[in-house]
């Protein structure tokens, strides 16, 4: 039976809630489904794509796609089927298929597409390997859509996007290099080069750290974060696509500012910007939050980074926070775009994940172990 794709409406918003009774919920229920005041300005917002196949009349498949124009990224938020359909996965495939094409089309700043199983379930997520995304790294011990604890991050470019806009002139910390080779033999990336020893530009006086406390104020917190980010020079680490802050750790002179994202029901927590007016150790602030974010719940932290700030690499590795995933040609900075890399940090015993998955997440997953195993082991020979 043929299929019909077209772009949602706000008439589809009951059938879509419908559908997602049927898909059923994995780990955690989705709250934008379980509420229609929630889910029409998603499904009409000029900053997603909402699209739905067809069959008999009746919605087959759906999936969402947010859009940052600016930066020039789309993420897969959300994919559903008919568990009952018997062509379901296909069904899901032929409207990922389409959809690329839709947006590539006609969103032409668009560069990068991607998706994680943070929201994805791995089954679906592996319906983007089929569809040419590849496999750029995991996110171990994070709660993800099948509670699998080791979710997977998933990549497609625009064609000519890696060869004619990537910026490569950069030497990589030696941390980062095994997963930089990983996306080398995926992408067939040149090499680039290792630097030379970080700790030796590390600075030792540094102001002394005052106590820090969270405040949680969602509508003020991302007013504030807003107009700080218009003025570039005021923030650090200012890039975090789809992600707004909902909280933020700062001492009560306000010097220190780090603007967070806390999702309760997932114990996950992000890093999203730093706005520092004092000279503090980077390795003790960052153990500070750690110690706040365990506090409020948090099993699970992440923050993303440069690929080529070989200082700012050594202090967050430094900190405790351990890489797993690099996105090559990911931030768009001026008329080229840069490589970052994603470091996570758990306050869990390492997950084991299962033996069935493709080969390309156990790449990463093997990767990330070789560096986590310091947080059980230190300096304990032979680790």
């Amino acid at each position: 039976m043929e299929l019909n794709i077209r772009r949602a409406v706000a008439d589809d918003v009951w059938p879509i809630m419908a559908l997602y009774q049927i898909h059923g919920s994995t780990f955690t229920d989705d709250q934008l489904f379980l509420d229609s005041s929630k889910l029409m300005p998603a499904v009409v917002s000029n900053d997603s794509a909402w699209m739905i196949a067809e069959k008999n009349g009746a919605l087959a498949a759906v999936m969402s796609v947010l859009l940052d124009r600016v930066q020039g990224t789309a993420k897969i938020s959300r994919m559903m089927v008919n568990p009952g359909d018997p062509d379901a996965l296909e069904n899901l495939r032929y409207l990922l298929r389409h959809t690329m094409a839709m947006l590539f089309e006609t969103e032409k700043t668009i560069d990068v597409f991607y998706s994680t199983t943070l929201t994805l379930p791995l089954r679906m997520q592996n319906l983007t390997l089929a569809c040419g995304f590849k496999i750029m790294g995991v996110f171990p011990n994070a709660i993800g859509a099948d509670n699998t604890n080791l979710n997977g991050l998933t990549v497609y470019f625009r064609e000519g996007i890696i060869s004619e806009k990537r910026f490569s002139d950069f030497e990589l910390h030696s941390a980062i290099y095994p997963f930089f080779r990983l996306a080398q033999k995926n992408l067939g990336l040149a090499d680039v080069s290792i630097a030379s020893d970080p700790s030796s530009n590390i600075i030792q006086k540094y102001e002394p750290l005052p106590p820090l406390e969270l405040v949680r104020a969602p509508r003020l917190i991302e007013n504030k974060y807003r107009k700080l980010k218009e003025h570039h020079q005021s923030l650090s680490i200012n890039f975090y696509p789809f992600y707004i802050p909902n909280a933020i750790i700062c001492d009560p002179e306000q010097k220190i500012e780090i603007y967070v994202k806390i999702v309760d029901m997932l114990r996950f927590s992000a890093i999203i910007g730093e706005h520092l007016e004092l000279f503090c150790d980077p390795v003790a602030l960052y153990k500070a939050v750690f110690g706040i974010f365990r506090q409020q719940g948090s099993s699970y932290i992440e923050i993303i980074n440069d690929a080529a700030d070989i200082f700012g690499t050594e202090c967050i590795i430094n900190a405790g926070f351990t890489p797993c995933a690099y996105i090559p040609a990911f931030k768009k900075h001026g008329d080229t775009r840069r490589d970052y890399v994603v470091y996570g940090k758990s306050f869990e015993y390492q997950c084991r994940p299962h033996q069935d998955i493709d080969p390309g997440y156990l790449e990463f997953f093997n990767e990330y172990i070789k560096l986590e195993k310091r947080n059980y082991f230190g300096n304990f020979p032979g680790a």
